[in-house]
């Protein structure tokens, strides 16, 4: 019985693929818990049209991303803050204050997600 899954089933398929499985399995295990659908050409065209927008999505996506780090490429920030008489910041700065200076500096948003640090910057020059 060829069927489109619905969910990921271990060592057997990925939500979204079509595959043909065993008639009991289907019958009895698959459709039963909604794992899986019986795939009509319906359901079939669904699938690849979804499939489809989300690659145009991911395209665009990685067209703005790129975008953007054209424009920040070579970029500096420079952040002001108190400094302690060990030569460390009172505060430290964190992914939540690049954000902030490089939406004051470009005037561009930039998203949590985009900007990684292992750790919170301590020490100036950083």
């Amino acid at each position: 019985m060829r069927v489109l899954f619905i969910a990921d089933v271990i060592n057997v398929a990925d939500a979204g693929e079509v595959k043909d499985v065993a008639d009991g399995f289907a019958r009895n295990y698959l459709l039963p818990k909604q794992l899986a659908t019986i795939a009509s050409p319906e359901q079939l065209k669904r699938v690849a049209r979804i499939t489809r927008q989300g690659n145009e999505q991911r395209v665009r996506e990685m067209g703005d991303w790129q975008a953007l780090a054209d424009l920040l490429e070579g970029t500096t920030l420079e952040m002001m803050g108190k400094i302690g008489p060990t030569g460390q910041f009172y505060g430290a700065i964190s992914v939540t204050g690049i954000i902030q200076a490089l939406a004051e500096s470009t005037g561009h948003t930039v998203e949590r997600r985009m900007v990684e640090l292992s750790e919170p910057i301590r020490q100036p020059g950083e």
